[in-house]
């Protein structure tokens, strides 16, 4: 009993630093987002091409919790002939009338 409560607690641990790294990730994605945007700015103003300024993103795996977001739904009640269709894109626009799952997982 005691070891499992120890692997517990590492576990727990492991992850709180996992997702605070995560965290880190997302806000330094955000300021480059931001410079390049400032970057593009330059570079037309100087009439130069910004195709080669990327920005950076954060790939769906990166987000397991996102992977079985549902994005829409019939308005009025399911019934058995609703579509179920699945994106394997995280950040997919839907525009079916049928229920709509973003997975990366399918």
């Amino acid at each position: 009993m005691l070891l499992d409560e120890a692997v517990y607690h590492v576990k727990m641990d492991f992850n709180k630093r996992f997702l605070a790294l995560r965290e880190v990730k997302k806000k330094v994605c955000q300021q480059v987002t931001e410079v390049q945007g400032r970057l593009r700015e330059a570079l037309a103003a100087l009439g130069k091409p910004t195709a080669s300024v990327v920005d950076p993103v954060m790939k769906p795996e990166e987000v397991p919790e996102l992977r079985d977001q549902v994005c829409c739904t019939q308005t009025s009640e399911h019934s058995d002939s609703e579509s179920v269709h699945f994106h394997t894109d995280a950040m997919a626009a839907c525009t079916n009338t049928g229920i709509c799952v973003q997975s990366s997982w399918y």
